[in-house]
């Protein structure tokens, strides 16, 4: 049986956290797995983040600085959606309910 060499194979594949198709090396395929992977790169320093925010005290500097990084994050994250979206890796509702679980 032949590989799934498409764009969103490889997205679904590194988000589900599995290794992308070895026999697929398309610009395409591998352009959706970085996308892929960066998003989830994004959510993890984002759960990070919020652990940390929560360690500290609400007024403090650091506190500002970690929740400013953290909107940075989402509109990053939000923007990575909706590239997925558009190039067909994601359906508008998958993007939506993603974002509803973040905040």
């Amino acid at each position: 049986m032949a590989a799934d060499c498409s764009p969103r194979d490889a997205w679904e594949r590194v988000r589900a956290g599995e290794a992308t198709q070895p026999a697929c090396d398309a610009e395409e395929y591998q352009r959706a797995a970085r996308l892929a992977r960066e998003l989830g790169g994004l959510e993890a320093q984002r759960a990070q983040l919020d652990t940390n925010l929560a360690r500290l005290d609400a007024g403090s500097p650091e506190a500002g600085q970690t929740r400013r990084r953290i909107r940075q994050i989402d509109v990053d994250i939000e923007a990575i959606r909706g590239v997925a979206v558009t190039r067909g890796l994601v359906d508008n509702d998958q993007a939506i309910g993603s974002a509803d679980h973040q905040q």
